[in-house]
């Protein structure tokens, strides 16, 4: 082991964050007579889970020894998230590490059993429903449907783990604070009228909620497609000018030859 650590490859990697990164293969625990080390032991299915000597296959394509560190740019993860923000940026990339782990694709159900996943996702309103969590984030995930018309499947792609920009974080919550403060409460014409209105009013507030989180995951979707619709817009007139250019470039070189004739 020390003699493969000193590979170039590994240089800039602690023994442990490797071993982190293949939870299917080691299992890593806190050394209860050791404060701030660690114990490591196999998975019960670690030999299965050993990639081939001559590399693994990923989505039909084989890939080396030296890519299976191919994660080795995903975020750190946010262990013990106590504010809503820290939970929802803790589940942004849970849910990164485990695409990274079945090949940067996979359907939403399967992603839906990943343990830490589950564990975050428990007092997250905003994860009631994992798909309208995974559209806040548009720039990271991709969401596709594959399969026959009649069974498709919903299917997840990472496409970036870039995490600096937390600003959909932000305005999904204002989204949801807004909605869950409702438009005021009413006066009833009768006591079981105020009751009434009582009840509605304490289960308001959660599907308020519910409904803001998916309006945020909706806003979130149609300003990517803008941006993408502007990206597009900005690279065909780019082209257009260069080949703009290029004809007035042509021209004068036509006028140029004509009057040396």
């Amino acid at each position: 082991v020390a003699q493969i650590k000193k590979d170039p490859l590994y240089k800039n990697y602690k023994l442990i964050d490797i071993m982190k990164r293949f939870e299917h293969i080691f299992e890593i625990f806190s050394d209860p007579s050791n404060p701030g080390g660690w114990m490591v032991r196999l998975q019960p299915d670690a030999l299965d889970a050993l990639p081939p000597r001559e590399g693994v296959m990923l989505g039909g394509t084989s890939m080396s020894s030296a890519s299976l560190l191919e994660d080795a740019d995903l975020p750190p993860r946010i262990d013990n998230p106590m504010s809503m923000q820290d939970k929802m940026q803790g589940l942004r990339i849970e849910l990164m590490y485990a695409l990274a782990r079945r090949g940067r694709k996979a359907a939403v159900q399967e992603l839906g059993q990943e343990t830490r996943v589950q564990k975050i996702k428990q007092n997250l309103p905003a994860a009631k429903k994992l798909i309208d969590f995974l559209k806040i984030f548009p720039m990271n995930f991709v969401v596709t449907h594959e399969g026959m018309p009649l069974a498709t499947t919903m299917m997840i792609e990472l496409i970036s783990t870039d995490v600096s920009d937390t600003s959909m974080i932000d305005h999904a919550m204002l989204r949801a604070h807004q909605a869950a403060l409702g438009p005021g409460p009413g006066k009833g014409s009768s006591k079981g009228g105020r009751g009434r209105g009582r009840g509605f009013r304490e289960r308001e507030p959660y599907q308020s909620s519910a409904s803001a989180w998916h309006q945020a995951a909706n806003a979130a979707a149609m300003q990517a497609a803008q941006a993408q619709a502007q990206a597009s817009a900005m690279a065909i007139a780019a082209s257009l000018q260069v080949q703009a250019q290029q004809i007035h470039a042509h021209q004068a070189q036509q006028m140029a030859a004509g009057m040396s004739q």
